[in-house]
């Protein structure tokens, strides 16, 4: 049994720039107190001279990202014989304390902990779950084995709930997958595998805003 606690803090961290992460730089009171449209991020948005709208946006790779995260990993491996075979159970779960991400100095940092972010930093994987837990449980025989595979992620909010304070979307329930493996010995030269991964057939959770529910339910 262990149980290990990480902190990781990154700073000038290189990544690509998001585009919305340059809209905020050229919007924003804090990188742009006077609203000057010839803001160097201002300037890297080409916009249709008709309308107005936006063309397309020149992003690069910076270094003023960063990212300060935590939690707490336990791990138990645990076996014995029974009826002439070997029983054994394996149990990782990190807990997630913080995930926290700021895309330039002078903004402040945005914290993500149970929603389906980050997605202001490029090169950071998204879904920062409360927690997630991975189990197997295995049998061996000498002429053949089966492992059963358990994956629970905790249930989630979507990340635009984090950018956008009028986000409708509602949180997404907790996820469970089984996936099944084993092996036989036909041979002394032969081994037979099987998988059979997501048994239960689980379909993907999803954050829908609450207007298409209103119009799913007027449909039915």
């Amino acid at each position: 049994l262990t149980v290990d606690w990480w902190a990781i803090a990154i700073r000038d961290m290189i990544a690509a720039q998001s585009v919305d992460a340059l809209y905020t730089q050229c919007m924003s009171p804090v990188t742009n107190p006077g609203f000057d449209a010839s803001h160097p991020s201002c300037v890297r948005t080409t916009r249709d001279p008709v309308d107005g709208l936006q063309t397309a946006v020149d992003v690069t790779y910076t270094n003023e990202g960063a990212i300060d995260t935590s939690g707490v990993d336990v791990q138990l491996n645990w076996e014995r014989e029974v009826a002439a075979g070997q029983l054994s159970l394996s149990f990782l779960a990190t807990v997630l304390d913080e995930m926290a991400t700021r895309i330039a100095p002078g903004h402040a940092f945005t914290e993500w902990k149970g929603t389906s972010g980050p997605t202001d930093l490029s090169g950071i994987e998204g879904g920062a779950y409360d927690y997630k837990i991975s189990t197997t449980l295995g049998y061996f025989r000498p002429q053949w084995n089966v492992t059963l595979s358990w994956r629970r992620l905790s249930g989630i909010a979507s990340a635009a709930s984090v950018l956008d304070p009028n986000d409708t979307s509602r949180p997404a329930g907790s996820y469970d997958l089984f996936d099944l493996s084993g092996a036989y010995a036909l041979r002394d030269t032969w081994l037979l595998r099987y998988g059979i991964d997501n048994v239960l057939d689980a379909q993907p959770k999803r954050t829908f805003p609450d207007r298409h529910v209103e119009i799913l339910l007027a449909a039915m």
